[in-house]
């Protein structure tokens, strides 16, 4: 997914976004961060904790430039 969408998403509304990447098996959440002007990204892979991570580093780029939209249950349960 496009970063830009992502950041327009959650500028609009949403207060997270879901990714999903088939490839890579694994998940992405973004969101605001607490100072209400950053995006971070929680990374997790399948049935692991979730971990914070630096969205400008090359390897999470390409996750979500390849990924699709997914849902809060879908994230949770993976």
């Amino acid at each position: 997914m496009d970063g830009s969408k992502i950041f327009k998403k959650l500028r609009d509304s949403a207060k997270y976004v879901y990714l999903y990447d088939k490839e890579e098996e694994c998940v992405l959440k973004y969101f605001v961060g607490p100072d209400e002007k950053t995006v971070q990204a929680m990374f997790k892979e399948k049935g692991k904790e979730p971990y914070l991570v630096n969205i400008t580093s090359p390897s999470i780029f390409d996750i979500t430039q390849e990924s699709k939209e997914t849902t809060e249950e879908f994230y949770e349960n993976f």
